[in-house]
């Protein structure tokens, strides 16, 4: 097939997804290499038929040092095809605990996401990136929802994200660049085969395809199979967290809601490793391993109600206290280690988390102190 008939088909398809969402105001993640910018151009050129009014975002993450001229290649593509451009320069951190792709990742999309305001972001993964993030998971060891991989359409911090190449092969964007002689950026850290993906990209999956030439195309079909797999598992979910959630007194630590033990208990180990991981994801954060979530899941079990479970891991804390189980933001490690005497009396400040202790006398209820 020419560049000619797969750009074209490339442009039929792409039209048929904006007839599809049916939303006007589009941010473009651009980072000016080929993909971003084919998915770009291929916008550009809906652009007045169906009046979008694209925003184009390009972070630079000061990794390269060729960052600072992508920067000015992406803002005179956008100029030259009067798209709004909007761009970011960014000192990664947290790269010991996450990892630089990681921590890149988190960085750039908290800023995407705080330029969409709600509106709908748009990126251009692929086929291929799907392929390699199916077998990229399959090797860590990753569940059903791991294996999905990249959804089409997702929603994070009350924003829209689409993904609408994600059924297009590298071949077909790379044909789309040729038939618009379009300039794109080259990243060589994408040459690096000693960095995972890239080892699946440049070495496995050109293996595969010597023995299944559609090898990109039917691993990705798998994924869209687990997809609909997923769908089901967080409506169910979905139904169970809403059964278990609790309208105790929020947690003083920080708060992202409590849920019954009695419920969440009932519920087996497999529905309370269910519900637990959409717990965290709806918040934002990083579902623990499969070997934490199972040791709380079997401190809770076979502790029931009264025992004090507790996990704690980089995005967050999970601790059942009086019948509840809660969700907490990361606390910061005790910077005293010793004890206090502390008169009953009187209130006790603990300055490290802002909080006065003031004694109030109970019957039945509270801390058992001797009474003269």
């Amino acid at each position: 097939m020419s560049d000619q008939l797969r750009a074209n088909a490339l442009s039929a398809r792409l039209k048929r997804f904006v007839v599809d969402l049916d939303r006007k105001r589009l941010f473009v993640a651009y980072s000016g290499g080929i993909d971003s910018t084919v998915l770009l151009h291929a916008l550009w050129r809906l652009q007045q038929h169906f009046e979008l009014e694209l925003v184009a975002l390009h972070a630079d993450h000061q990794l390269q040092e060729t960052s600072g001229e992508w920067h000015l290649h992406c803002q005179a593509f956008c100029l030259n095809l009067g798209i709004p451009f909007r761009a970011r320069r960014f000192t990664i951190r947290d790269i010991r605990s996450k990892g630089v792709e990681a921590a890149a990742r988190s960085t750039r999309y908290d800023w995407f996401l705080a330029q969409t305001g709600g509106a709908t972001l748009v990126t251009g993964h692929n086929q291929d990136d799907q392929a390699e993030t199916v077998l990229f998971r399959l090797v860590r060891g990753s569940g059903v929802d791991g294996l999905a991989a990249i959804a089409p359409v997702s929603e994070l911090g009350g924003s829209l994200i689409v993904r609408p190449l994600l059924g297009e092969s590298r071949a077909d964007i790379t044909a789309y660049a040729k038939y618009y002689h379009l300039v794109f950026v080259k990243d060589d850290t994408n040459c690096d085969v000693s960095i995972d993906r890239n080892y699946i990209r440049h070495r496995i999956l050109p293996l595969f395809r010597t023995r299944w030439p559609a090898a990109e195309k039917t691993i990705a079909r798998t994924a869209d199979h687990l997809q609909n797999q997923r769908i089901l598992r967080t409506k169910n979910a979905r139904a169970d967290l809403q059964a278990c959630h609790s309208d105790s007194p929020a947690c003083i630590l920080g708060d992202f809601g409590r849920l019954r033990l009695d419920h969440l208990i009932g519920l087996g180990a497999v529905g309370m490793a269910g519900v637990l991981r959409y717990w965290v994801r709806k918040h934002g954060m990083e579902v623990p391993n499969t070997r934490r979530l199972m040791e709380l899941i079997h401190q809770i079990s076979s502790g029931g109600r009264s025992r004090r479970s507790a996990m704690r891991w980089r995005d967050g804390e999970i601790r059942s206290y009086r019948l509840h189980l809660y969700l907490i933001p990361v606390q910061p490690q005790p910077c005293f280690r010793g004890s206090l005497a502390w008169s009953a009396g009187k209130p006790i400040d603990i300055s490290e988390a802002g909080i006065r202790l003031r004694p109030v006398r109970k019957q039945g209820r509270g801390l058992r102190i001797s009474v003269p």
